[in-house]
């Protein structure tokens, strides 16, 4: 699984944004994210960038209408 090679070089809030996108194929929104996870939405804004740099995830669509989507799923 992803999270075996990986999770020695993420900060645990980007397990925790990585495990919710990972975990449950509904589309979330950042504010959601942040909700769940008990974050800032600016918290979750630095974890989206840091996440896409390292490219684990990715955007699909429109900032509108898109999700963010886990690479390799």
């Amino acid at each position: 699984m992803i999270n075996d090679t990986i999770s020695d070089d993420l900060t645990v809030d980007e397990k925790l944004v990585l495990d919710l996108l990972q975990k449950n194929g509904r589309k979330y929104t950042k504010q959601d994210m942040a909700d769940i996870v008990g974050k800032s939405l600016s918290t979750v804004n630095r974890v989206i960038k840091s996440l896409t740099e390292k490219a684990l995830i990715e955007r699909v669509g429109s900032n509108k209408t898109g999700y963010w989507r886990v690479a390799g799923k």
